[in-house]
């Protein structure tokens, strides 16, 4: 335990700030990700068979308040790292895709809507144009940049190549406990 923990928390802050480049990885305090729809799992996600809904292009039953992670609380993040991940929309009619983001402290949690899951932000993603396509035709890509105090997001629509961004505040700021 150093001397002055204060003093060392300032001096850290003030080295981080004359030169960013000085932290090459952080541990995430939190597990940060997107609220996706997901194909209904009769053994695992019978206490919410109300939320499950009937797709009839899947052809399947799916729940829409799934947490899909990005990163885990407790994984080691280089500055600048970006995850990316695909999504599709659910029906071929589908105008936009419209991305929720979460965080929390729990390892791996199920669903948007547990207890502790804190919501940070959203991103919409305009399809429109590519409306009546076959779904695996119209993927869009959503990376989460970690590189510095925000969480910088932007979603890639693959088909039309047009970007979308948001930043997400990082968790110094949240209410979790």
């Amino acid at each position: 335990m150093p001397k002055q923990p204060g003093a060392a928390i300032v001096e850290g802050a003030a080295s981080f700030g004359l030169n960013p480049e000085s932290i090459r990885s952080r541990s995430s305090r939190l597990t940060y990700g997107c609220q996706v729809c997901q194909v209904f799992d009769e053994n695992r996600d019978r206490h919410q068979k109300s939320k499950r809904k009937y797709y009839e292009e899947q052809g399947d039953w799916y729940i829409g308040n799934r947490f899909s992670h990005f990163v885990l609380a407790g994984d080691s993040v280089d500055v600048n790292e970006v995850v990316t991940h695909s999504f599709y929309p659910m029906r071929s009619d589908q105008k936009g895709l419209n991305f929720t983001f979460y965080a929390t402290r729990k390892k791996n949690p199920r669903y948007v809507d547990e207890p502790d899951v804190e919501e940070l932000g959203q991103l919409e993603v305009d399809m429109s144009s590519t409306v009546g396509k076959q779904i695996d035709e119209r993927n869009v890509e959503v990376s989460m940049n970690f590189g510095r105090i925000e969480i910088a997001v932007t979603a890639r629509d693959m088909k039309t190549g047009q970007t979308y961004n948001t930043n997400l505040r990082f968790s110094s700021t949240y209410s979790i406990e």
